[in-house]
């Protein structure tokens, strides 16, 4: 739990400016961003100095501690409820919607974080309409809630995303299933053929 945590935050930090510049690109109506994906990086690093491209990195990096925690423990609570085939084992649908329920608990707790990180990224080019600029995640945090609610403002698309959620972490349980059960066996093998 604490390797897969810390892969996730190393995964993060390092292609962070890319899904900042996404993000940019993707809201961009001035055409600022247009050029490409190394043009964009320039371009904000130049514009607002290199820090800006790792801006909403914070709620990030804090918010895959409780998604990741949470999908796994919420996993290992249902598997011994999954049902199972004439092996003993769970069956690959009942790991399919039991990983699929753990992304959407994950993703619903972890959820705010993930809103502030994109109010965050995209804030210097949307404050010129909107007015309201945070200086980092705690004052954004409560701004959107005070201003927009928790349920539209913090919780704001949620719906779409638990739609994506499920079935990426789903598949991702069944295959992280298929190669624990790969090397388990593969290490039991190589056990046996050592101590023979």
């Amino acid at each position: 739990l604490v390797a897969g945590g810390l892969a996730g935050a190393i995964a993060q930090l390092l292609t962070y400016p890319l899904d900042m510049v996404r993000a940019r690109i993707s809201t961009d109506m001035a055409g600022r961003y247009h050029n490409g994906i190394v043009a964009a990086i320039v371009t904000v690093a130049r514009d607002e100095g290199p820090a800006a491209l790792f801006r909403g990195l914070l709620p990030s990096l804090i918010g895959i501690v409780p998604y990741v925690g949470i999908d796994f423990a919420v996993y290992d609570t249902l598997r011994p409820h999954m049902p199972r085939n004439e092996r003993g084992e769970p069956t690959v649908v009942g790991k399919l919607c039991a990983g699929g329920f753990a992304g959407a608990c994950g993703q619903t707790v972890a959820y705010p974080l993930d809103t502030v990180r994109r109010v965050l990224q995209v804030q210097d080019v949307k404050v010129k309409h909107s007015g309201v600029r945070y200086g980092g995640m705690l004052e954004a945090l409560v701004g959107i809630g005070r201003r927009d609610g928790i349920v539209r403002g913090l919780y704001a698309g949620l719906t779409v995303n638990i739609v994506k959620v499920i079935p990426s972490v789903a598949i991702s349980f069944v295959c992280f299933e298929a190669v624990k059960g790969a090397l388990d066996g593969a290490s039991a093998s190589h056990a046996r053929g050592e101590s023979g």
